[in-house]
């Protein structure tokens, strides 16, 4: 069985529905680390520890990873970007995690039954988004934003994606509630 990396200890990989999602429902806060290694990789996949993260996320409506970033003035000589520019620098990124390619179906590995690569091997997820995950996620970004500055930058691939253009859409008019940030 393989074993983890941090600790030593056999991964276990556990069912999040027995006991641990009871656990979280009872608690006010839950703390999530980061889970699984390299050494997981070797399981079929619905049996790696990083599948109860996802069975929780979804179970317990997780939907937004807050991400903060801030680059303190000491270390900003040791960047490769002008010491200037990035120094005092204070990010917060914010991801959606219960939509797009983490949860929707089809996804799998087979052979491509049409196209460019018909014939070989393929991995596919398929990117789906229900407007109101993207509203949700939007208002996290904006009220966040209020707090930090009241800038938000949305970042997509509208050029090349539908998913993308459709997620600037909603983004752009859910800003219309926050008129004192700026979107960009």
């Amino acid at each position: 069985m393989p074993r983890s990396v941090a600790s030593g200890m056999p991964c276990m990989v556990f069912n999040y529905l027995n006991g641990t999602l009871k656990l979280a429902k009872q608690a006010d806060t839950i703390l999530f680390g980061t889970v699984g290694d390299w050494q997981s990789d070797i399981l079929e996949r619905s049996l790696r520890p990083e599948q109860a993260i996802l069975g929780l996320r979804k179970h317990l409506g997780l939907f937004a990873n807050l991400l903060p970033a801030v680059l303190y003035s000491e270390p900003a000589n040791a960047s490769t970007l002008n010491s200037e520019v990035v120094s005092g620098s204070d990010t917060m990124i914010i991801r959606e995690l219960t939509g797009n390619l983490y949860f929707c179906q089809p996804r799998g590995i087979r052979t491509a039954p049409d196209g460019a690569f018909k014939g070989e091997r393929e991995g596919f997820d398929t990117m789906r988004y229900a407007e109101s995950k993207i509203r949700c996620i939007a208002h996290v970004a904006f009220k966040a934003a209020r707090k930090r500055g009241k800038r938000l930058t949305s970042v997509d691939k509208a050029n090349v994606l539908e998913t993308s253009q459709f997620w600037r859409d909603i983004v752009t008019d859910a800003h219309k509630e926050y008129p004192d940030a700026v979107l960009d």
